[in-house]
């Protein structure tokens, strides 16, 4: 098949200035951890460490593994990924950065490692909407049956969830040395992570700038009710768990713009033509968000 150049490519600006990657090299070392996994961390053990230099140390062995599985995947999953341009930029990025991953040196000055790591964390900024582009071009370009929405959907997940452990990681790390990070506000104590996450605020909260949003596009506010229970005494009905505040805000919001998307034109479709039946017909059909915890888990359920 023949395929289009994109035009505008380059989202990804760099902050350091590299010298050119030794393509030698680097194909070796991402060889060289080819049977490596990367070590599952839990919230908890994100927590436990907030000495920069202990996760600094950690993130040096670490992400280069994360990165190399990345990019072993593109390549061994897309044979063509050299002749789409955003997939060949993601890959390419991803090269660049497992090289300075692996070439700087972690020692009592942190400094060449964290400027490292925050490039890491700028150039990726783009990578989810690039990498998709991507594979739009890719099942336009090889065909519906290679490439479809099955196989998209196995391959970023997979993708992605490797992409969000390597960007926790980094982001910690930055957070505990007072940084602000893209996961958001942050302490020294903890880092991304809020270990008293309130998840019944941000659902609010998130409610709150969905609506207005839906507002804005369709010139109508569904009515969105949270509620939230908690079976744990200390909790004192506001249900609360350790979590990134961010990754729950991006969720819930995801999940309130269906909702509201959906309500929305169903009350448009369903009520008499005139200006006010719309507005009448949502007072009917509110999005629920229940948020209820035990001692075991947190759940939190959007029903339209």
């Amino acid at each position: 098949p023949s395929f289009r150049p994109r035009r505008g490519i380059g989202n990804f600006a760099s902050t350091v200035h590299r010298p050119p990657v030794d393509a030698e090299k680097v194909r070796a070392g991402i060889l060289s951890l080819a049977s490596v996994q990367p070590t599952p961390v839990t919230l908890e053990e994100i927590l436990s460490v907030v000495d920069p230099n202990e996760l600094a140390k950690f993130l040096h062995k670490e992400v280069p593994i994360r990165y190399a599985e990345r990019i072993r995947r593109i390549e061994k999953e897309i044979p063509e990924w050299a002749q789409i341009p955003d997939i060949k930029e993601v890959h390419d990025t991803h090269v660049r950065t497992f090289s300075d991953l692996r070439e700087v040196d972690v020692g009592q000055d942190l400094d060449a490692f964290s400027s490292v790591v925050r490039n890491a964390i700028w150039e990726q900024r783009h990578a989810v909407v690039t990498m998709a582009r991507g594979l739009s071009v890719l099942r336009r370009e090889c065909g519906e049956q290679r490439y479809g929405a099955e196989f998209a959907d196995r391959f970023l997940d997979g993708f992605l969830i490797n992409r969000i452990g390597s960007n926790v990681l980094m982001s910690q790390y930055l957070a505990c040395l007072g940084e602000r990070t893209p996961a958001g506000a942050s302490s020294t104590l903890t880092g991304v992570v809020d270990p008293l996450c309130d998840p019944a605020k941000i659902c609010r909260e998130v409610a709150e700038e969905v609506l207005n949003v839906c507002e804005e596009t369709t010139g109508l506010r569904p009515i969105v009710r949270v509620e939230a229970y908690s079976a744990v005494g200390v909790d004192f009905g506001v249900p609360r768990f350790p979590y990134i505040p961010s990754f729950l805000k991006y969720i819930i919001a995801e999940l309130l713009k269906n909702s509201c998307k959906a309500t929305a034109e169903a009350a448009a479709a369903t009520a008499p033509k005139s200006p006010m039946a719309p507005r009448a017909e949502l007072s009917r059909r509110p999005i629920f968000v229940v948020v209820c915890a035990d001692e075991e888990r947190v759940a939190i359920r959007v029903g339209d």
